[in-house]
């Protein structure tokens, strides 16, 4: 019966500056983790997250309407989904 041989490469890695690659030997993956981890990116390059309108008294007034003809109002629906809904439901704002 033949013996099992462990064999370490090829093997995958994941490097400083966030690549995961296979590596053929101990002197290539040296090299990879050698590399400097990638600059994190700075806060005004990332996606400035979008603050909801506030509700204005014609929001809240059609609420109140759209209630009143029994729809249920989603508090996260902008101005012209709340018109929208309430025309839909046949009562134009």
């Amino acid at each position: 019966m033949a013996t099992y041989e462990y064999q370490e490469y090829p093997k995958w890695v994941s490097t400083p500056d966030g690549r995961t690659l296979i590596v053929a030997d101990a002197d290539e993956e040296a090299r990879e983790m050698a590399t400097e981890a990638a600059p994190a990116p700075s806060a005004n390059l990332l996606a400035p997250e979008v603050a909801p309108e506030p509700h204005t008294s014609e929001w809240d007034t059609l609420k109140q309407k759209g209630d009143a003809i029994g729809l249920k109002v989603d508090g996260r629906w902008s101005l012209a989904r709340l018109r929208a809904e309430i025309e839909r439901a046949g009562n134009p704002a």
